[in-house]
C-alpha cells in the first residue's frame, strides 16, 4: 500500500491517462495546488483539485500552519448559496475513501440532497440506475462508465481505499470537529503562502 500524497496521485492519474485518468470521475487534480479561488473558498486553504463542473474544488484546510495530505479536506460548491462548502474528509486518503466507488462528480450532491447521495454514495448498480432512470445505459456511456469504473478500482487498490462505514455519520463529526475553522474572506484579502507548493 502507498500513501496517497499528491504527487503520488498524479502519478497514478498520468498511469491510467488512457482511461481518462481520475478526470473521468470528477478529480482534476492541480499540479501545484492553487491558492482560494473566490470568496466561497477558505481562505485559510490550498486548492489542490477540481471538479471540471460550476466550480466544485476541492481544498486542504490549514490547521496549525499545514496545509498537505494530513490535512482536512473541504469541498466547495460555489452554486448553492445555502451550503456551499462541506468537510469530506480528515485527510487526502479519507477524501478519496468517500468517491472511491461512485467518483468525484457526485460529491456535491451531499450538500444539494444528502439524503439521496447518502442512498448511492457506496453502491454503484444503484447510483448507474438512478443517473439513468432505471434503463440501461447506451453503449457509448456504458464504455465510459465502465472504464471510470476501473480506475477508481484501481485507484482503491493502490491507495488501500475502503468506502466509509456509516458516512452519515462521519460527515456530521467532521462538520463539529472541522467547521469552525473554516475561515472566509473575500478574495482580495486571500494571501498566498510562496514558500508552499503541493
Amino acid at each position: 500500500m502507498v500513501l496517497p500524497t499528491l504527487d503520488e496521485l498524479r502519478r497514478f492519474d498520468r498511469r491510467h491517462a488512457h482511461q481518462g485518468g481520475l478526470s473521468r470521475s470528477g478529480l482534476i487534480v492541480l499540479d501545484p495546488a492553487e491558492v482560494p479561488w473566490g470568496e466561497e473558498t477558505p481562505r485559510n486553504s490550498r486548492v489542490f483539485a477540481h471538479t471540471g463542473g460550476d466550480s466544485v474544488h476541492y481544498c486542504f484546510l490549514d490547521v496549525g500552519g499545514r496545509t498537505d495530505e494530513r490535512s482536512p479536506v473541504v469541498m466547495v460548491v460555489p452554486c448553492n448559496p445555502d451550503k456551499p462548502r462541506q468537510v469530506v474528509g480528515e485527510s487526502l486518503a479519507e477524501f478519496l475513501s468517500l468517491g472511491v466507488v461512485t467518483g468525484f462528480f457526485f460529491l456535491e450532491q451531499l450538500v444539494y440532497d444528502r439524503r439521496r447521495a447518502l442512498g448511492f454514495l457506496f453502491d454503484w448498480s444503484a447510483f448507474i440506475e438512478d443517473c439513468y432512470f432505471g434503463k440501461t445505459p447506451p453503449p457509448d456511456d456504458l464504455r465510459q462508465l465502465e472504464a471510470q469504473r476501473e480506475v477508481l478500482h484501481d485507484l482503491s487498490i493502490a491507495f488501500g481505499l475502503r468506502p466509509w462505514s456509516n458516512p452519515e455519520q462521519r460527515l456530521a463529526e467532521l462538520e463539529v470537529t472541522w467547521g469552525s475553522a473554516i475561515d472566509l474572506a473575500m478574495r482580495d484579502n486571500v494571501r498566498s503562502r510562496p514558500d508552499e507548493e503541493l
